[in-house]
């Protein structure tokens, strides 16, 4: 968590400004599904353009597994201090 507080002088006034800031990960359960519809559709047109369904369900297979683990790598990695980057652009 950060507390940021800012105060600038202007025309003989004050404008503070206190933010408190959390960054947080959550899980986009909108985009998960529409990454799976995206799997199922590529796996479909494998199978139809190879006649094949064996190559449309590995396909498909072989995407999930990809797709899988870029998502576990995005959701498990640090995240950046974004919050402190801002504050010291402004300084």
């Amino acid at each position: 968590m950060f507390d940021v507080v800012y105060g600038k002088r202007t025309d003989g006034k004050y404008d503070v400004l206190v933010v408190y800031a959390t960054q947080v990960k959550q899980l986009a359960f909108d985009k998960l599904f529409a990454c799976a519809l995206g799997l199922i559709c590529a796996g479909i047109v494998a199978g139809v353009i190879t006649t094949d369904p064996a190559v449309g369900a590995a396909t498909t297979v072989i995407l999930a597994a990809g797709s899988g683990t870029k998502a576990d790598y995005d959701y498990t990695k640090e995240m950046p201090d974004v919050v402190s980057q801002v504050e010291y652009a402004r300084s």
